[in-house]
C-alpha cells in the first residue's frame, strides 16, 4: 500500500508542471478549459502532497505572498458590508487565481519550465493573430465573441483580444531583441510584433488594447535604446500614428468616438455610450468610497452600496466600475488599494533579480499591462486578463532567488 502512495505521489508531482505549462495554451483560448485544467492542477497537487515548497513560495518571493494576502483581505472582507452571501462567493470566485500563484510557482522552479510555459502562451497568441488576419480577409469564419468582417476577434470578445494581442506584440518584440536567436528567428518575431500592433490598431476595436500597446512600445524603448534611440522612436511614433490616423478608417473612428463620447457626459445622466457609462462608474464609485475610505462596503458589498449611491438620480446600478482600482477600493477601502497597489509594486521592484533580461523584461511588461488596463477595466474580475496575470507571475517569479528551491 505504501508504495503504491508513493507511486501516486510521484506521478502526481510529475504532472503539475505539465499542468500549469498547459495554461499557456488555454487562457488565450477557453474559460472552461482554463478551469478544467486547474481542477486537474489542483488535484495533481493534493495528491503530490507538495506543501513545503508552496510554504516556500510564499515566504521567499514577495509577489507570491503579495498575492495571497490580497485574496485573505478579499475573504476577510466578506465580513462586513451590505452584500450578501452570494455576492460574496461571486466576487471571491472572481479572484481565486489569486491563490494559485503560490501553487503554481513551485512548477516553474526549473528554466526548462518557463521556457515551455513561455513558449506555449507566444504560440496560442500567433494563432490568434494568424486566425485574425485571416477572418479579416475572408479566408476562415469569424471565431470570436465580437464578429464581423471589419471586427475580426479570435476567441474572445474585442476588449480581450486586443489586450492579449498588445501583449503579444510586446512578447514577440522581446524574442525578436534577444541575440541568443538565429537571424531569421528574430526577423519572424519581428514580423510578428508588427503585424500584431497592426492587428490592435487598425483591425480590433478594443481601446484598451491601444493604450496598452503605447505604454508596451514605450517601455521597450526606454529600456533598450539610448537617448538618441529613443528620441528617433518617438519621432517615428509620432508619425506612425499620425499615418494610422490618416489611413485607418477603424483607428480614426475609435479615436474620434472616444473624444466625443467623452465630450457628451453630463454627470448624474443616464449615459448610453461607452465612455460615458464610464465616467458615469467612476464619478459614482468616487463618491461612493468617500463615505466608506477606511475599510470600504466589504467583499461583494461593492453592487449594494454603489445602488445606495446612485438613488434619486439618472445613473442606473451597476457590478462592476470598469476600473480595478475603484472596484478594490470601493470593496476593501484604502487598505485594499495598498494592497493591489503594493502587488503590482512589488512585482515590477523585483523584476531585477529574475536570471535573464527577456524574463526582467517580460514581468515589468506584465505589469504596465495590468497596470494600464486596470485603469479602464476590473481586470480582475475579467478571467481571460485576471488569469493571465497570476499565471505569468508564477512563471516569471518560479525564477526569483530564494533561500531554498522548493523543490
Amino acid at each position: 500500500m505504501t508504495a503504491a502512495l508513493d507511486a501516486i505521489r510521484r506521478g502526481a508531482g510529475a504532472a503539475t508542471p505539465w499542468l500549469a505549462t498547459l495554461l499557456g495554451l488555454t487562457i488565450p483560448v477557453s474559460v472552461a478549459a482554463d478551469h478544467i485544467v486547474m481542477v486537474l492542477f489542483l488535484v495533481a497537487w493534493l495528491l503530490s502532497g507538495r506543501i513545503a515548497p508552496v510554504a516556500a513560495a510564499v515566504r521567499d518571493v514577495p509577489v507570491a505572498a503579495a498575492a495571497t494576502l490580497l485574496l485573505a483581505l478579499l475573504f476577510v472582507g466578506g465580513l462586513w458590508g451590505p452584500g450578501t452571501t452570494a455576492d460574496f462567493t461571486h466576487y471571491l470566485g472572481k479572484d481565486k487565481e489569486l491563490l494559485f500563484v503560490a501553487l503554481w510557482l513551485p512548477c516553474f522552479v526549473e528554466p526548462v519550465w518557463r521556457r515551455r510555459a513561455i513558449a506555449a502562451l507566444t504560440l496560442l497568441i500567433g494563432v490568434m493573430l494568424v486566425v485574425s488576419y485571416a477572418s479579416a480577409f475572408g479566408v476562415v469564419e469569424h471565431v470570436g465573441l465580437d464578429r464581423g468582417p471589419d471586427n475580426p476577434t479570435v476567441f474572445k470578445n474585442q476588449i480581450t483580444h486586443n489586450y492579449l494581442m498588445a501583449f503579444g506584440a510586446f512578447l514577440f518584440a522581446v524574442r525578436a531583441l534577444s541575440p541568443s536567436l538565429a537571424t531569421v528567428w528574430r526577423a519572424v518575431f519581428a514580423g510578428a510584433a508588427v503585424l500584431a500592433a497592426l492587428n490592435v490598431l487598425t483591425m480590433v476595436k478594443g481601446r484598451t488594447g491601444y493604450v496598452v500597446l503605447v505604454v508596451l512600445a514605450a517601455y521597450l524603448v526606454a529600456s533598450r535604446l539610448r537617448w538618441r534611440g529613443r528620441i528617433a522612436m518617438v519621432l517615428a511614433g509620432v508619425l506612425a500614428g499620425a499615418a494610422l490616423f490618416t489611413a485607418s478608417d477603424t483607428f480614426r473612428e475609435r479615436i474620434d468616438r472616444t473624444v466625443a463620447e467623452a465630450r457628451e457626459w453630463v454627470p448624474g445622466t443616464s449615459s448610453t455610450t461607452s465612455i460615458g457609462q464610464r465616467l458615469d462608474y467612476y464619478s459614482t464609485t468616487v463618491g461612493m468610497i468617500a463615505r466608506r475610505p477606511l475599510i470600504g462596503a466589504g467583499t461583494g458589498g461593492f453592487e449594494a452600496a454603489y445602488t445606495e449611491q446612485v438613488q434619486g438620480t439618472e445613473t442606473p446600478p451597476s457590478k462592476n466600475p470598469h476600473n480595478q482600482y475603484l472596484l478594490v477600493t470601493g470593496q476593501l477601502g484604502v487598505i485594499g488599494l495598498a494592497a493591489f497597489v503594493g502587488l503590482l509594486v512589488l512585482a515590477w521592484r523585483g523584476a531585477v533579480r529574475l536570471p535573464t533580461v527577456p524574463e526582467q523584461d517580460m514581468a515589468r511588461g506584465l505589469v504596465l499591462a495590468m497596470a494600464t488596463g486596470c485603469l479602464f477595466n476590473s481586470l480582475l474580475l475579467d478571467h481571460t486578463e485576471g488569469m493571465l496575470f497570476c499565471w505569468l507571475l508564477a512563471v516569471l517569479y518560479g525564477g526569483y532567488p530564494r533561500r531554498q528551491s522548493g523543490v
